[in-house]
């Protein structure tokens, strides 16, 4: 089993932490667990970046920092402000996964830019969900969004937004001369 590889599981390991402590499954270290996961999703991203050459790799673009901290305060507000006990820390991991993988991306060459792209977007949703859940809600069970809204930005916003301004930006480069 290769690096990469190990460290994919242990990524995979630490956002199952990370949602079994947001959906109590595990009752009273639930605390635990999400911290645990949160460290182990950090800890498994730093080994998977470790595996790729130093050519690939560089600083992320200056503006992903803006769009995190944006991101940071607005879910820090929501989770500090609106939610209490032992799961804020699970919540607050979950909702900053989206964004914590926008900033993994800006850290390679190729994607630099256009995870710039992926971070604006999940951001966008990010404040029409905190919108639709705590300013005007239309139904009951509009606080499931804050579940499944990172789950979306992971798997389809930050990835297809980040796609989108690769293409567009790849386009825009003139091509290399021919030899």
């Amino acid at each position: 089993m290769t690096r990469a590889s190990k460290s994919l599981m242990g990524l995979a390991a630490g956002v199952l932490l990370m949602v079994a402590s947001v959906y109590s499954a595990l009752g009273g270290v639930a605390f635990v667990a999400s911290c645990l996961g949160l460290l182990t999703s950090v800890i498994s991203v730093g080994f998977l970046l470790s595996t790729q050459s130093s050519a690939a790799f560089g600083r992320p673009h200056p503006w992903i920092w803006l769009l995190f901290g944006l991101a940071l305060g607005l879910h820090g507000y929501e989770n500090l402000s609106h939610g209490s006990g032992s799961l804020v820390l699970g919540f607050l991991g979950w909702a900053l996964a989206p964004h914590v993988l926008a900033l993994v991306l800006s850290c390679f060459r190729a994607t630099r830019l256009p995870a710039v792209a992926g971070a604006a977007a999940a951001l966008l949703l990010d404040a029409w969900t905190f919108h639709a859940v705590f300013i005007a809600p239309t139904s009951s069970t509009a606080a499931l969004a804050l579940i499944w809204i990172p789950l979306w930005n992971i798997l389809i916003v930050v990835p297809v937004a980040t796609w989108i301004a690769w293409l567009f930006n790849r386009r825009r480069q003139p091509a290399a001369p021919a030899d």
